[in-house]
């Protein structure tokens, strides 16, 4: 019966306090802390400047109540010494990094914030029955420095440096001082008011840009994450997963470039499956499809180094980019592939020579030289896996 109370005070929470979105709200506490901790030196510089200042006009114009000097003198020294620690504090927090959860800071904070406030109302007091605009000038630029100290307070922050200022400037109005005594409450009050309508406009502003470049950030980081997703599929073989032509023939030009400037030699590995056509017509598309797949997967967890590539060169063909590989070591690696796949007993057509699926390689490798194409070394290798086909299959070739 009282659900009807329940979501009008969450309406008018909504209204009043124009809350962050779920999904932002850690977002905008982080961003919150950052801005509060670069703005928390600057203060401190600006308190510990405004109570010098302060001191300074104290000593000129107080010159017949030594007593009330030396307190208030004291009592700007011992505001001066925790503002310079809180200085010396903040930029140690600043430059390690302070989290926001951590213990130092939320006690830091609430420490600082009560220190401030003593400072203005030490320097407004000092102000009161006396004739020293520029000291009152000081305290409301004191009050007016510490608005934005913390965002989410900011309504109450502008109202109390509104009233505050409101005190300040009653001693410039001697003759109605009696007067704006009896009417302070009410001129307070509406003063008040409007400071908390400026603060909930300039916090909701504050709220709103905050979200909306939250919305834009979080477009963007999708639309980077597409075109990623895209780029990765551009570069990919649908069925097999390894890369495909394209990504080969680009990795290709970065592997010769790249061994080229070393000095180091490339090889390639071009590889044929033994009678896949037959394969495919006695087992159907489909099986013929799953073969390549666990073909591609077992070349792929035979190279341990990350530099070295397996895509899919068309059909039943695949090739191997071996960066930084001398012919040796590639004819090894070629031997492992082929030897590995045959110890997949994936089983062959009845009709082939040996009971199960086997694969002919080629190899060559060359130290890239200046001004040729890469496709002569992939020629070569294509040109040794068709002597492998010629010799009988399921062997490797090597072209010095």
């Amino acid at each position: 019966m009282f659900k009807w109370r329940h979501q009008f005070k969450e309406a008018l929470y909504e209204q009043l306090f124009c809350p962050v979105p779920e999904k932002y709200r850690e977002l905008f506490a982080d961003s919150c802390f950052r801005l509060n901790l670069a703005r928390l030196p600057v203060l401190c510089l600006a308190a510990m400047i405004a109570t010098l200042v302060a001191g300074v006009v104290q000593i000129e114009s107080i010159h017949e109540d030594s007593g009330r000097l030396i307190r208030n003198l004291l009592v700007f020294g011992l505001h001066f010494v925790f503002m310079t620690v809180f200085f010396v504090l903040t930029l140690y927090y600043n430059q390690r990094g302070a989290r926001r959860r951590s213990l130092p800071y939320r006690f830091l904070v609430p420490v600082f914030s009560v220190v401030y406030l003593f400072g203005e109302f030490s320097i407004l007091c000092a102000t009161i029955d006396r004739d020293s605009a520029f000291l009152r000038f000081v305290a409301i630029l004191f009050l007016v420095l510490g608005l934005p100290l913390r965002p989410r307070m900011q309504s109450f922050a502008i109202a109390m440096a509104t009233g505050a200022s409101f005190y300040a400037a009653m001693p410039l109005f001697p003759p109605l001082r009696r007067m704006l005594m009896i009417n302070s409450v009410l001129n307070v009050f509406i003063m008040l008011v409007s400071a908390l309508s400026i603060a909930f406009l300039s916090y909701s502003a504050y709220v709103n840009t905050f979200v909306s470049r939250s919305r834009v950030s979080e477009a963007n980081d999708h639309l980077l994450g597409l075109n990623q997703e895209l780029q990765r599929l551009s570069h990919t073989d649908q069925l097999t997963g390894v890369g495909n032509r394209r990504a080969f023939e680009e990795k290709l030009a970065l592997a010769w470039t790249r061994c080229a400037a070393l000095g180091e030699p490339l090889s390639v590995l071009m590889l044929d499956v033994d009678f896949f056509k037959t394969y495919n017509d006695h087992f159907t598309h489909p099986i013929g499809d799953k073969c390549l797949v666990s073909l591609a997967h077992r070349m792929r967890d035979l190279l341990h180094r990350r530099s070295d590539i397996v895509c899919r060169y068309g059909g039943e063909e695949f090739v191997v980019i071996l960066p930084e590989t001398d012919l040796a070591t590639a004819r090894l690696l070629a031997e492992r592939i082929r030897t590995g796949i045959e110890s997949l007993h994936i089983p062959a057509p009845p009709t082939v020579t040996g009971p199960f699926v086997t694969v002919s390689l080629g190899a060559a490798s060359c130290v890239p030289p200046e001004g040729e194409s890469p496709q002569h070394l992939v020629d070569r290798a294509d040109k040794a896996m068709y002597i492998s086909k010629q010799k009988g299959r399921n062997r490797v070739t090597i072209l010095e």
